[in-house]
Parts: structure tokens; C-alpha cells; sequence
């Protein structure tokens, strides 16, 4: 494959498409490329075969993954959360398990973060309430919002008011509507309804900040999906607000 100057390509060139493929989620692209790199006997890295697996999981070829992840000679943190990728987008949440605690490198935030939300996809609540504790607490990392919304997602779909109510008390970040919405929806389904106007008034006080957010975006030049996005997000959660009125009333 070299040009008339003896020139071909390497490593960071394959990794450069494969990185696209992976935007792309081209990942029959993804695997030609790998097959190439073989022929040209160019060893792929460990960012190039991410960059082929995160493809796959995208694409929810989940069979693929594990496969990779098999073949793999070298392997980082940053494979296992691209193939807990696409255990969580195909709903697979006992392999996703199962991969974590075969783990021979040291799991991140992310890593728990994808487990968690697998579980709580498929309904396995006390499984993500469960890693919260065990998992990133116990490896001493701190939880963000994506760790709290899925926590309680799980809560409400468990309907565990008390354990919702836990996690909001002084959270290490601050709670955005989705986690408001949640708690109040753990709190409603579990016919706690003593603790609902509390709530309901905390997330109240969110929604000016999802009119800052959109009037900032729509201040800005190229920033129109982000602006779409925030309107249907608004929107959601205005509707959200006057069924759980509806409810408490």
C-alpha cells in the first residue's frame, strides 16, 4: 500500500479512521480496517483496537465486543467501558457484571457509571444501588451526576423512597431535574406523599435554569441542536412538573 515515494500507512494513520469509524458507528468499516492493518502487518495499538470495539458497541454488536475483548493483547480500562457499552445498549447487564468483576485493570468511574445504568435498564435496581456502595464508594471515587440519576432512576423504578431521600441528602454535586424527577417519582410511586412538596419546590427552582441554559444557547452561533435539545428538555420536564401537581393534589 506505499505511494510512489515508498510512503504507507502506520499505526497513527489506521487509528485516525478508526477513530472515525467509532464516530461513525461504521463498524463493519471498523473491522476491514483491523483486517488491513493485519495484511500491512502493522500491530494495532491499544487505542486503535478501542477505537474498533467502541464501533461495535455502538452499533449494539455486543457478540462482536466480547469477542475483541477476547482476541485483545493488550487492553486498558478504556476497552472494558467500550465493551460495557454495548452490554448496557443491548440490555445485557449479567455479562455486563460478569465483565466487571473479571476486571484485571482498575475500573473507573465510567466503568461503574455503565455497569450501573445496565442494571438499572433492565430493572435490576438493587444492583446499581448495590455498586454505588460497593463499587465507587469502596474504590474511594467520587460519584457525578450521571452516577446520581442513575441511582435514582433505580430508586424510582424500585420504588425505594427512603434509599432516594439518602442519596439526596448532601450529594457531592448538585442535583439537575432529571434527579428531582426521579426522587419525586420514587416518593409518588411509593405513596410517600409527605415528602413530595418539598421536593417538587426544590425542582421548581431548576426550571429558571433551564431557561438560562436555552437563552444562552440560542445566543450563540452554531449552537441550534444544543438549543433544540434544551427546548425538548424543558418542555419534558414542564409536563413532568404538572402531572406530579396533578398527583399530589
Amino acid at each position: 500500500m506505499e505511494d510512489k515515494y515508498g510512503f504507507g500507512p502506520d499505526v497513527v494513520s489506521f487509528t485516525a479512521v478508526l477513530k472515525t469509524c467509532a464516530k461513525m458507528v461504521e463498524w463493519e468499516c471498523a473491522l476491514q480496517q483491523l483486517t488491513v492493518m493485519r495484511h500491512c502487518r502493522i500491530l494495532p495499538d491499544v487505542i486503535a483496537y478501542n477505537s474498533a470495539i467502541t464501533a461495535c458497541a455502538e452499533a449494539m454488536n455486543w457478540l462482536m465486543t466480547l469477542q475483541m475483548l477476547k482476541d485483545a493483547q493488550r487492553v486498558d480500562t478504556v476497552t472494558f467501558n467500550a465493551v460495557l457499552k454495548g452490554m448496557e445498549k443491548s440490555m445485557h447487564w449479567e455479562y455486563a457484571l460478569a465483565i466487571v468483576f473479571g476486571m484485571h485493570v482498575p475500573p473507573s468511574l465510567v466503568t461503574y457509571n455503565t455497569l450501573m445504568s445496565a442494571c438499572q435498564k433492565c430493572s435490576e435496581w438493587q444492583w446499581s444501588l448495590q455498586l454505588l456502595v460497593s463499587g465507587v464508594l469502596a474504590s474511594k471515587l467520587v460519584p457525578d451526576l450521571i452516577t446520581y440519576n442513575t441511582c435514582f432512576a433505580a430508586c424510582k423504578k424500585g420504588s425505594c423512597w427512603q434509599e432516594a431521600l439518602q442519596l439526596a441528602d448532601k450529594p457531592v454535586v448538585r442535583l439537575d431535574v432529571v434527579s428531582l424527577l426521579d426522587l419525586l417519582g420514587a416518593c409518588i410511586d411509593s405513596g410517600r406523599a409527605g415528602f413530595v412538596p418539598s421536593v417538587f419546590f426544590e425542582l421548581m427552582a431548576e426550571v429558571p435554569q433551564l431557561f438560562n441554559q436555552r437563552s444562552t444557547g440560542e445566543a450563540g452561533l452554531g449552537k441550534r441542536p444544543t438549543c433544540a435539545r434544551q427546548s425538548t428538555e424543558l418542555t419534558t420536564v414542564l409536563y413532568s412538573i404538572c402531572i406530579i401537581w396533578y398527583d399530589i393534589h
